[in-house]
């Protein structure tokens, strides 16, 4: 029971754990939507530069605008070289099914295991009432149901909890930059672990790109750790920081699933139900001295319908659409726009494992308010939201979460 608990709690920490995949220069000039990247920016990089996160991610171009609502838009517009084009198409897919012939034996290696299969309803991310299998062998648990595979064995767990890739993670934040340093650790190098990883993926039957590779050093996590338990706001029994020690050396890898190509957004998506968009998946690993230590993939599509292409909205277009949704609003506090990005998310579709695929601009947005005290009107609380907003590439309509609440 203790190691099922792990388990899914591991698959759940993997939800949301997708890179960007790379962009390059900004498109030629017969291209629209890169024309009016470069038309839209007023100050700010107007050349292609480097940013932190994730490896190998350019900007195209830099935005620098005040709206008539008085929302200030300032941020860097990211293009996937794979949606640098004037038409794209909607697509539909279907979960993949993960064949579970085979997989036991690439995870455990001939190894003798203990296998039970259990019936279950409602399995998430576009599977059906299916079969869910679990292969045990001591402390080791692999689990693969529909479209969702998780496999830990323990040997991960004080490396992720002193990696963190949420932004609103307390006190950790989003850390991944300071691990993302190429380094190669005694055992084994990247590039060998790379290799190593080829039948897991191919057995998961998926198509990935090249992945990100973050290298968790003892010295590095050690000062991870130390700045994070000397922080005055730390709360041992909350926030569940583990001393490292050498021994916990390991390699994360974060392989981005494609879609004909294409990866999803890696943003952080809506609320799973009807009439939402959802997030990006990839394939995540940590590698250790031992060999795998935790690998999880949410789920995964085929396409079913490559679709016919339309014409994309330019980065003018989609700030236009912006600009007409806060002047329908009544604004209060401070908006800011501080991230622009032209992505590929699922949809899904109610009452089926289907999604459309689609093209979206998305605007990254941070909202701060006053608030005034419940007993002391004079005392003020400030508060910041972080949100998207994101519309369709192909006819302008927003996408909203929750069923239209944002």
């Amino acid at each position: 029971m203790k190691k099922l608990i792990l388990v899914t709690l591991v698959l759940c920490m993997a939800l949301s754990a997708c890179t960007k995949a790379e962009v390059g220069k900004a498109p030629t000039a017969e291209s629209a939507a890169a024309s009016s990247v470069e038309s839209t920016a007023s100050g700010g990089k107007s050349a292609a530069s480097e940013v932190s996160l994730p490896e190998k991610t350019k900007t195209a171009a830099h935005v620098t605008k005040t709206l008539s609502s008085g929302v200030v838009v300032d941020a860097d517009v990211t293009m996937p070289e794979s949606m640098q084009k004037t038409e794209l198409p909607e697509m539909k897919g279907t979960g993949h099914e993960v064949a579970h012939e085979g997989l036991s034996e690439v995870f455990f290696g001939g190894a003798e295991v203990e296998s039970t299969v259990t019936e279950i309803a409602d399995n998430g991310y576009f599977s059906s009432n299916t079969m869910h299998e679990l292969w045990q062998v001591g402390d080791t648990v692999l689990s693969a149901v529909g479209t969702t595979v998780a496999y830990s064995n323990g040997r991960e767990v004080t490396a992720m909890y002193l990696f963190s890739e949420y932004a609103s993670s307390l006190p950790f934040g989003d850390n991944r930059a300071v691990y993302l340093t190429g380094k190669n650790l005694d055992f084994a190098t990247i590039d060998e672990v790379k290799e190593k990883m080829r039948a897991y993926i191919d057995a998961l039957g998926v198509s990935v790109l090249e992945p990100t590779c973050y290298t968790m050093d003892y010295d590095t996590m050690r000062d991870v750790y130390g700045g994070r338990t000397a922080l005055e706001t730390y709360d041992a029994d909350f926030d569940f920081v583990i001393e490292p020690t050498k021994e916990n050396e390991q390699y994360v890898l974060e392989y981005p699933i494609t879609v004909n190509g294409m990866p999803l957004g890696s943003f952080d998506g809506g609320s799973y139900s009807g009439d939402v968009w959802v997030t990006g998946t990839s394939v995540k690993v940590f590698y250790g001295a031992e060999g795998l230590n935790m690998l999880s993939m949410p789920y995964a599509l085929d396409v079913t319908d490559a679709g016919t292409s339309q014409p994309v909205l330019t980065l003018d277009e989609a700030i236009q659409k912006l600009e007409e949704k806060f002047d329908s609003m009544i604004v209060e506090g401070e908006w800011r726009v501080d991230e622009i990005e032209m992505a590929h998310i699922a949809v899904p579709i109610e009452g089926t494992n289907d999604a459309r695929l689609l093209p979206v601009w998305r605007f990254q947005t941070e909202h701060t308010m006053e608030y005034a005290g419940k007993d002391d009107p004079s005392q003020t609380t400030t508060l910041t939201d972080r949100g998207d907003i994101l519309f369709n590439a192909l006819d302008g309509t927003e996408l909203l979460k929750n069923n239209g609440s944002i």
